[in-house]
């Protein structure tokens, strides 16, 4: 009597909506040269721009001199939270920073200038790590998208026009952000860069690795300790213990070697009571308070600040409370508190499906809501940190042409992308809380650039993020992977 062999589960396979349409005909060669020719162009007469300002105007128009003067503090012996850049304001960053940035340090204008580069040079170097961290983060992310596809989807993907698309798409939706934050000389592209590296880390299961690359975000600004709220809810042991070791390198170990141990904990310190403490509870009374929290000495666009704002709203200006309220601070951080529980719920307890290639998308979706989360509950978010919403940008529109439910057409995306577009560039156009009638400004359109940054339109642009993610990441934990065959 012969037995029946046991039958085997089919294998998974991506359901393809309607039939394959003619093939598109590709983007020619010279396309995807001219392209290169113009990211170049405009990335070199950019960088002159960002030089000038930050070098020869009369008024060094940079945030890069506070880390280039905390260098030279490095450098001398003498204490990185106390010294000030040209225009006044503090470090207020851990240590690390300060220390690898020590090849650019800046000396105060009544020192000499021995063995240490022109500031210009100093700013031209900044900016082009900046630019390699921006590049090789959307390079990073769009690889990873791609990869991650099933060999059917793979394929369609090898075409000049969307390898173009995945790169140049999300850098354009985002660009306002991103030259805001090249012209300011601030660390938040070298955070991208890092940022990326974990979340293409967990899509690619290396744990370990993940977690040293979060580490060393939370060591150039300590605010991203938020996303460890993702392994914490994955049960990520791995990432958990890389990103301790991580942090120990980075804020105890190196700083031990080039301060010795004392000094380094006299720096950790200072750093907690400056910096930590304020921007939790908006408690204390040194001088870095108000230039770091103030309401109204910073360009803030967190939940808080614009609960502040709209709730203060009949006051004028100068009459308005520069601490929030306790009730604003309970309402930020509920706010925060039940978008997270609803991106982590939405995401699922468990990461390991069926469909791989649905779980690696679901966790770059889950990693860059997260990030987005934390632009809207950080104590203090400035306009150009909008840009750490590039991997959120990017994930958005790989799946603009995933037609995972009807209610969702390819229209409904580009329509939303198109107002986060407009609400991030309305508001980066006063420069100012200041009502400027000079420069030919009409005092009622220049009122109401000002009251889209006080009332947070940049706010609101990226909470939909959030809330597109949520739902995004339902509808994937409740249908099956289908790929439009229009990709």
């Amino acid at each position: 009597m012969s037995s029946i062999p046991p039958q085997q589960p089919a294998p998974l396979s991506y359901t393809v909506l309607k039939a394959d349409p003619p093939a598109r005909r590709d983007w020619p060669a010279w396309v995807g040269q001219l392209i290169v020719v113009a990211i170049v162009a405009t990335i070199l007469i950019f960088g002159a721009i960002v030089v000038i300002r930050s070098a020869y105007s009369v008024r060094r128009m940079t945030d890069s001199g506070v880390y280039f003067r905390a260098a030279w503090a490095v450098r001398t012996s003498q204490d990185i939270y106390f010294c000030t850049d040209d225009n006044g304001w503090h470090y207020v960053y851990p240590a690390l920073v300060a220390i690898l940035l020590t090849p650019l340090a800046d000396p105060p204008a009544t020192v000499p200038r021995h063995l240490v580069l022109p500031f210009g040079v100093s700013a031209g170097f900044w900016y082009a790590i900046s630019i390699a961290c921006l590049i090789l983060s959307i390079h990073w992310l769009a690889a990873s998208l791609e990869n991650a596809a099933p060999e059917q989807i793979r394929k369609r993907l090898q075409t000049r026009r969307i390898w173009w698309a995945l790169r140049v798409g999300p850098s354009l939706i985002c660009v306002i952000a991103i030259g805001s934050d090249l012209s300011r000389g601030q660390v938040d592209l070298l955070i991208l860069a890092l940022l990326s590296g974990t979340a293409i880390s967990l899509m690619r299961r290396q744990s370990w690795r993940a977690g040293l690359f979060l580490a060393g975000a939370i060591c150039i600004k300590v605010v991203p300790a938020f996303l460890l709220v993702y392994p914490i809810w994955r049960r990520d042991l791995r990432m958990l213990l890389g990103c301790a070791i991580g942090l120990f390198v980075g804020l105890i170990l190196i700083p031990s070697v080039v301060f010795g141990p004392t000094k380094a904990w006299n720096y950790n310190t200072q750093f907690a009571d400056f910096v930590l403490h304020p921007g939790v509870d908006h408690s204390g009374t040194n001088a870095l308070k108000h230039e770091l929290i103030g309401l109204w000495s910073t360009d803030n666009h967190s939940i808080m600040a614009i609960v502040h704002h709209i709730r203060t709203s009949d006051m004028m200006t100068r009459d308005r409370p520069p601490k929030p309220a306790n009730s604003t601070l309970a309402i930020h951080w509920s706010i925060g508190g039940v978008l997270t529980l609803a991106t982590l719920f939405a995401a699922g307890w468990s990461n390991r499906q069926r469909d791989p290639f649905n779980d690696q998308i679901k966790t770059l979706l889950t990693f860059s809501t997260l990030i987005c989360i934390l632009l809207l509950i950080t104590p203090v978010c400035h306009l150009q940190q909008f840009m750490l919403a590039l991997p959120r940008v990017t994930v958005l529109c790989f799946s603009a042409r995933e037609r995972r439910t009807p209610r969702w057409p390819a229209a409904v995306w580009i329509t939303l992308l198109i107002i986060y577009i407009i609400a991030n560039t309305i508001t980066h156009i006063p420069g100012t809380y200041e009502v400027r009638r000079a420069h030919g400004f009409n005092a009622a359109l220049t009122t109401f650039f000002m009251d889209t940054r006080l009332y947070g339109l940049a706010t609101a642009a990226n909470l939909m993020l959030v809330l597109m993610g949520i739902d995004a990441l339902l509808i994937r934990q409740r249908e099956p992977a289908h790929f439009a065959a229009r990709i």
